[in-house]
């Protein structure tokens, strides 16, 4: 998976990174790491591991996907349809500044 930008999510973002990074911090300690290694059950703490990784990516790809979907509602919303183009005058021919019309050089 791609880096995944923080700062574009806003805060939900920044919490989902938080709680991930405090997750996977919690689960790397020593001790933690100690009880599995005592116990000869190292590939289960790797299987953890991938599934809190795999967690927390699937809910960053459904916050990613909530953001674009609000950004879009909100792009619909900023241009109407029904502000007109400003339409170029023809080669040689400029715009009258007080009428807006098209004339001669």
């Amino acid at each position: 998976m791609a880096p995944i930008d923080v700062s574009a999510l806003g805060r939900e973002g920044r919490d989902l990174d938080r709680a991930w990074r405090e997750a996977l911090r919690q689960h790397n300690k020593h001790t933690t790491r100690n009880e599995y290694f005592k116990r000869r059950e190292m590939d289960e703490w790797s299987n953890e591991l991938q599934a809190i990784n795999s967690k927390h990516r699937v809910l960053f790809k459904e916050l990613i996907a909530k953001k674009k979907a609000e950004a879009k509602k909100a792009a619909k919303k900023a241009s109407p349809k029904s502000e007109k183009k400003r339409t170029r005058c023809p080669n040689g021919t400029r715009k009258n500044k007080k009428t807006g019309e098209c004339e001669k050089k």
